[in-house]
């Protein structure tokens, strides 16, 4: 399939990129993997596209990704706000020469670790009562079909390696497969 591509004028102060890519379902082996892909690129401050899009190139003031994680695929979502003066364009290239060379390169091994190690504290940080767990196991067993499909890919999760993401990030988030959004600051009266 093709790129789609929109182009929206709305009373933003700065231009937005809005990318969506079909994700994969709770179920499907890659889910766990996408998870961890995400985390390496977009998870917090210190991930690969914060720093070099918001800290380092200061074209974005935030980038942000999130994965489904429902019954049915759903779609990955990738937010760019734009910094004063720069474009949804020159955010949108760098953002998919770091998809592609994630593709083709995987991330090292620091940043496998450490997006692991994040994935696994925040499930913790998140069941901080006995209804939190609840609503968790209920979840699985609503989308996955299984309560236990949450322990199940808790574990997966601990054995995802850069191969692993590199397949992930390959089939899921290749170029033609996206949806793109740019929102344009509407002129001032």
């Amino acid at each position: 399939s093709a790129p789609v591509r929109k182009e929206l004028t709305l009373p933003v102060q700065n231009e937005r990129l809005l990318i969506g890519y079909p994700g994969p379902a709770i179920n499907d082996a890659s889910n766990v993997a996408m998870d961890v892909a995400m985390e390496v690129l977009f998870g917090g401050d210190s991930s690969r596209l914060h720093r070099l899009m918001v800290s380092e190139l200061e074209v974005a003031s935030s980038v942000d990704g999130s994965v489904p994680h429902f019954k049915l695929s759903g779609l990955i979502e990738v937010v760019v706000s734009l910094k004063s003066g720069k474009t949804a364009e020159e955010a949108e290239k760098i953002l998919l020469e770091q998809l592609a060379l994630m593709g083709t390169a995987g991330p090292t091994d620091a940043e496998l670790e450490k997006a692991k190690n994040q994935l696994e504290a925040s499930v913790y940080q998140s069941s901080y009562s006995a209804n939190a767990i609840a609503g968790r196991l209920g979840h699985y067993e609503v989308t996955a079909g299984d309560f236990q499909a949450f322990q199940r890919s808790l574990d997966a999760m601990r054995h995802v390696d850069a191969e692993a993401v590199k397949a992930v990030v390959t089939r899921w988030l290749a170029p033609e497969q996206r949806s793109t959004i740019v929102v344009r600051p509407a002129e001032k009266e």
